[in-house]
């Protein structure tokens, strides 16, 4: 699965494990061998006092202001995840920031994603946490009261809350208060070779595609020497299943905010996780899971021709800019509805911070039109504000020739639903259940028989996670 928007592995068992080791160094396999990386400042005055430190004038003011008032100063941290090719659209939100905030200092607290959410709990246990994080799963982290209520602080500042997806945020919304904002969502799209379609004379995918245009294509566009498959039809991690249950008009549970049942052994529930085990299993026009990770998974399966659809994200526009063949994107296909995902990352403040002014201040602009721009440039995020989806700067900043208006359709389908980051709960529910889901998407196990054992495990699980 793409890393960049995947859940943190976030237990509550998990956070519990940490709080009660306040102050010790944890997990230290994640840890680089000098110790937990420190921050660095970047592009910030000379004068400006570091986060912890005795602060003087402006800057003390500021570490014992309300947020929400004016006059920010002081030194925060920012903590994100990405890889060091991930970096230059941080510093340049950095420096723009700091063009029009030049008495607030930045400093960065950047890891890989494997080892990022570990260090993130430890440095919550320790009280010594990022001021403005960028996380998922945020109610995980809200319900161990950790993160900083912004409710007021928009209020207060008349920050344009409505422009962005109600849906997304509800995902940073936990017991009626909101905590952040989103980055961008995890629009998904269908990625198609238009040279594999041109080859076997197919029209391409548009919004008219359903199931059976797909399962047909994807036969069409595989390529057999005998028992040897030598291009997929298609690519499709097993874990996308639950956008198949919403597209066929289904839920995968009665609640999406706090649901007491899985309903996934349904009749259409069940119908749409078939349909994806026969895509793996019976045409074996897609490779099932095991057989996807010993090939390299989607990005690599696509980019290097031996699948001619995959179903993924907007990073993956800049995984496939070099690719030697000519692809485009297209909206997913439906069945009796239109149905993609809501989720993503964004950003939040410490509760904790002892300079919530300026970190109130600096996430505004994280969330504001001019970083999100920014961020979208390239195309490699869809961007959670509505009016930045609609600009040039992100319709004509992907790839030459593809279609970017595919990932605003698309996101404008997204589907509120409990396998989003909901719930304290979500991760470890979700880890359960895609567990339980694994004999089917292997061929072990017919969906019919498995997903009895799936939904009796869920509900047991519910009954023991959801309050």
């Amino acid at each position: 699965m793409d890393d960049t928007h995947t859940s943190a592995r976030l237990s509550r068992r998990a956070l519990l494990r940490v709080a009660g080791l306040a102050g010790v160094g944890l997990l230290a396999a994640c840890q680089s061998t000098s110790g937990s990386q420190a921050p660095s400042a970047t592009s910030a005055p000379a004068a400006a006092a570091t986060q912890g430190s005795s602060t003087t004038g402006s800057a003390a003011a500021a570490a014992t202001q309300a947020p929400g008032t004016t006059g920010a100063s002081g030194s925060i941290t920012w903590s994100f995840w990405g890889d060091p090719n991930e970096l230059p659209p941080n510093d340049e939100v950095i420096q723009a920031f700091n063009q029009k905030y030049p008495n607030i200092e930045i400093k960065k607290f950047h890891e890989p994603f494997a080892s990022y959410f570990d260090k993130i709990q430890t440095m919550f246990a320790g009280d010594s946490a990022p001021d403005v994080l960028f996380l998922n799963n945020i109610p995980s982290y809200a319900a161990k009261n950790v993160l900083e209520p912004v409710d007021s602080l928009a209020q207060q500042s008349g920050y344009a809350v409505q422009d962005f997806v109600e849906a997304e945020l509800q995902l940073f919304r936990f017991q009626g208060k909101l905590y952040g904002f989103p980055r961008d969502n995890d629009t998904k799209v269908l990625y198609f070779n238009k040279d594999a379609f041109d080859e076997v004379g197919l029209g391409y995918p548009d919004e008219k595609w359903n199931w059976n245009s797909l399962r047909d294509a994807a036969n069409k566009l595989t390529k057999r020497q005998g028992d040897r498959i030598l291009r997929y039809g298609a690519a499709i991690e097993a874990t996308e299943w639950p956008v198949f249950v919403w597209q066929n008009g289904a839920e995968v549970y009665d609640d999406a905010l706090k649901p007491t049942k899985c309903l996934l052994d349904q009749p259409d529930q069940a119908a749409a996780v078939t349909y994806l085990s026969d895509f793996m299993n019976t045409d074996k026009v897609s490779p099932n899971a095991t057989a996807l990770t010993q090939a390299g998974g989607v990005t690599n399966l696509f980019g290097s021709g031996l699948a001619a659809m995959a179903i993924s994200n907007a990073p993956r526009l800049l995984s496939f800019a070099s690719a030697t063949f000519k692809w485009d994107v297209a909206v997913l296909p439906q069945q009796k509805k239109a149905a993609d995902y809501v989720g993503g990352a964004g950003y939040v403040m410490s509760s904790s911070s002892k300079q919530k002014e300026a970190a109130w201040t600096f996430m505004q602009f994280l969330n504001g039109p001019d970083a999100q721009k920014i961020f979208s440039k390239g195309g490699g995020v869809v961007p959670a504000r509505i009016s930045v989806q609609k600009s040039d700067t992100f319709l004509k900043g992907g790839p030459p020739g593809v279609n970017m208006q595919a990932f605003v359709t698309a996101t404008s389908q997204g589907h509120l639903n409990a396998q989003a980051t909901i719930g304290p709960w979500q991760s470890e529910l979700n880890t359960a259940v895609n567990k339980d889901m694994d004999p089917i998407w292997s061929g072990e196990t017919p969906p019919a028989d498995q997903l009895k054992t799936v939904v009796a495990n869920a509900n047991a699980k519910l009954k023991e996670l959801v309050t």
